[in-house]
């Protein structure tokens, strides 16, 4: 299959013109979702070894993990989930950050409105009937 010869090719597990295993026969059509789309490409993305897992029929799939190897299918799970921890430190930071520029909107605005200025005006009035009260 198409993504079992990319992952081989990028991997550098087999030559780029692997010849078909014995039992390989068309690949199955993917289910369709309500929405027309692969279900893969609902599902998002994932190890590349479970997308070709998925492609393979079942005799076939001890055969291609053993051509492949277990350890650059670890791998490939490692670098999966180191991926996902950096996408979400992304995310966690990206909301911050919009929190972060929210308030500081808000307190631009506050800080540039007649609202302020009655509030300093407020603030003299009472510093001045504080000093008068003092003499």
């Amino acid at each position: 299959s198409g993504a079992l010869r990319l992952f081989l090719a990028v991997s550098g597990a087999a030559p780029q013109n692997m010849a078909p295993l014995g039992l390989s026969r068309p690949p199955v059509p993917r289910p369709v979702s309500a929405t027309g789309g692969n279900a893969e490409e609902i599902e998002g993305e994932g190890p590349l070894w479970n997308s070709i897992k998925r492609q393979l029929y079942r005799p076939e799939v001890t055969h291609v993990k053993r051509l492949v190897g277990e350890s650059l299918i670890s791998k490939n799970r490692s670098m999966w989930e180191e991926l996902n921890a950096l996408r979400q430190i992304m995310t966690d930071f990206e909301q911050q950050n919009d929190e972060r520029s929210e308030r500081m909107r808000k307190q631009m605005l506050f800080c540039g409105s007649q609202h302020r200025d009655l509030l300093r005006r407020q603030a003299a009035i009472l510093a001045e009937d504080i000093r008068t009260q003092a003499e």
